[in-house]
């Protein structure tokens, strides 16, 4: 969850750094991405994405950004609409380069066991 505070600062709770655990599947999760970027020069930028995992589910994201401020970095979320998991895979993104071409960025395990601090 992404949460602004009073003094404007972000705060992000329910962080799965390393993957997200399901006690059972089938398992529908949605999720929020949380991209970082750094932008090289100001105006319109148009920005794909591509969110899958192996039974063939994606979600694609197409907009774009108005940059204002060049040589900055900034975190964009990009909301993700529901997924449904049947087993063990990987949610994978990727971004649309230029050319067309898919580059991945980000990879995170699911799968099923114990949710870490339950008895």
């Amino acid at each position: 969850m992404y949460r602004r505070e009073d003094n404007g600062k972000g705060l992000l709770i329910g962080i799965y750094p390393q993957d997200v655990v399901f006690p059972l599947f089938p398992a529908t999760g949605a999720f929020v991405l949380y991209v970082q970027c750094t932008f090289s020069a100001a105006g319109s930028l148009s920005l794909v994405l591509r969110v899958q995992h192996s039974n063939g589910q994606e979600a694609m994201i197409d907009g774009s950004l108005d940059v204002l401020s060049p040589q900055t970095t900034s975190w964009l979320p990009v909301p993700l609409p529901p997924m449904t998991f049947e087993a063990d895979t990987n949610l994978v993104a990727s971004y649309r380069d230029e050319a067309g071409k898919w580059i991945e960025f980000f990879s995170i395990p699911i799968r099923k066991g114990p949710i870490p601090g339950t008895p």
